[in-house]
This record gives structure tokens, C-alpha cells and sequence, in this order.
């Protein structure tokens, strides 16, 4: 996971959000399980694999 949280690099502009690792660059470098790291600064954003998890029924921390 990334330095910054999500929900403090929320508050930044995008570019530093880009320089804090919330991009992607070529060669994916920065992929987050298989999205764009940006979308973890979206409201309500649940990874795919946590999602996956939670619909098997695993209790996971907040």
C-alpha cells in the first residue's frame, strides 16, 4: 500500500497526488490490484480483493 493514505492524499492537489504514487506509469508501474491507484482516492473504494473476501464471508478489519 502507498505512504499516504488515502484519505489524507484526498485533500491534495492531483499532481502531488500523482508524485505520491496515486498514478500509473509505463509499464504499469504502480498498478493497484489490477485498477488504477487514483481509485483508491475515490469515496467508498473497496479493492477487488477485499470485496472478493467479503462476499465469502471473511470478517476483515476496517
Amino acid at each position: 500500500m502507498l505512504g499516504v493514505p488515502p484519505e489524507v492524499a484526498r485533500q491534495m492537489p492531483p499532481r502531488l497526488q500523482e508524485m505520491l504514487g496515486y498514478s500509473i506509469y509505463p509499464p504499469f508501474m504502480g498498478q493497484l490490484t489490477a485498477s488504477h491507484p487514483a481509485k483508491a482516492l475515490e469515496a467508498g473504494f473497496t479493492t477487488p480483493v477485499r470485496a472478493q473476501a467479503r462476499a465469502a464471508g471473511a470478517r476483515l478489519p476496517e
